[in-house]
């Protein structure tokens, strides 16, 4: 029962990570993108307001999490794109880092904590924030208003985001159905498999 309780602590931990660290990279992107915004700087900082209670669940339950964006006012196309493809990019490099961090430590590159149970954690946080980061970039792909694909199909025409609207219950269903089949999770511990 302890295992399981530790398990579920370290999802959450990951979780939080992940959402935050999607979220902080796409509102420092905002206040670049528009420099009127630095006034609103104060807010970005407020860590919490990206923790999505239903984003935890999602994370524990089928490895996807889902995040609070921070409130945007985008009036432009190209910040639209901007912050996007920062949302991708902020995914990858999560990915990418926890991926080489763990194989650092499994080839004696990286020092490692002595307490086998600290190394535990520490590598069981590490899979599951590739995991998650992994399963928020696919759900992230989902045409949905406020996802990144959303933001980026914004900048792109204002016409194929207002269909994209339009269609927002469709395709938000389409994403149930995939996480209710876990297809996300099997594709995320499939490449975890091959990369690790």
């Amino acid at each position: 029962m302890d295992k399981i309780a530790l398990e579920i602590g370290i999802c959450l931990a990951a979780s939080i990570s992940v959402m935050i660290f999607h979220e902080l990279g796409k509102a420092a992107a905002y206040l670049f993108c528009k420099p009127d915004n630095w006034k609103r700087l104060k807010n970005v900082w407020k860590l919490w307001q990206y923790i999505d209670p239903v984003g935890l669940l999602l994370g524990v339950t089928c490895y996807v999490p889902i995040s609070k964006p921070y409130f945007f006012r985008i009036q432009d196309k190209r910040s639209n794109r901007i912050l996007g493809i920062v949302g991708f990019i902020m995914l990858a490099l999560l990915f990418g880092g926890s991926i080489s961090l763990l194989k650092m430590m499994d080839t004696g590159r990286l020092p490692v904590p002595s307490s086998s149970t600290l190394l535990q954690i520490l590598v069981l946080y590490l899979q599951y924030v590739a995991l998650l980061s992994f399963g928020m970039a696919v759900a992230n792909l989902f045409p949905i208003s406020v996802f990144d694909m959303g933001l980026i199909i914004a900048g792109i025409s204002s016409e194929k985001y207002m269909g994209l609207i339009r269609s927002d219950a469709v395709v938000k269903m389409i994403l149930v159905l995939t996480l209710i089949l876990d297809v996300i999770h099997y594709a995320g511990i499939r490449l975890l498999e091959i990369l690790l």
